[in-house]
């Protein structure tokens, strides 16, 4: 796996003057259709049956989040719900009011961790007109 990085020079005063600043060169987002033809072409099979797949097996995944389940992917690692709340002296004092953050927590798993570790840069290319 191979990725490309753009580097910008820096222009924030506290940084050295030839400080670079390197960041990910993203390309498109891979949308549910894609993903459906991609891996339609590699089993030889209807892209709109697994585009239907695709969208039944996320959908699954929402519901088990919403009831409190981990979900775990493989190698590529687990999701689940996280919330973040007020202090309370009683519970009584526990009201959906005293949740501050409700948040999609994701962690990596080994195999997609490992993957990370031989990640390559195919290349740095400088990002024309542009210091940050």
């Amino acid at each position: 796996m191979a990725i490309t990085l753009n580097y910008l020079k820096s222009d924030y005063p506290w940084s050295s003057p030839n400080h670079l600043i390197i960041r990910l060169q993203r390309k498109e987002e891979l949308t549910n259709a894609t993903l459906s033809e991609r891996v339609a072409e590699r089993l030889s099979m209807n892209a709109v049956d697994v585009r239907n797949t695709l969208d039944l097996f996320l959908e699954q995944i929402k519901n088990e989040l919403q009831r409190g389940q981990v979900v775990r992917l493989g190698d590529l690692g687990r999701f689940h719900i996280n919330v973040r709340s007020k202090t309370s002296e009683t519970e009584e004092g526990v009201t959906p009011a005293t949740f501050v953050q409700k948040r999609l927590d994701f962690t990596q798993g080994t195999g997609f961790t490992l993957r990370l570790e031989r990640l390559e840069v195919d290349k740095l290319i400088p990002k024309e007109g542009k210091s940050i």
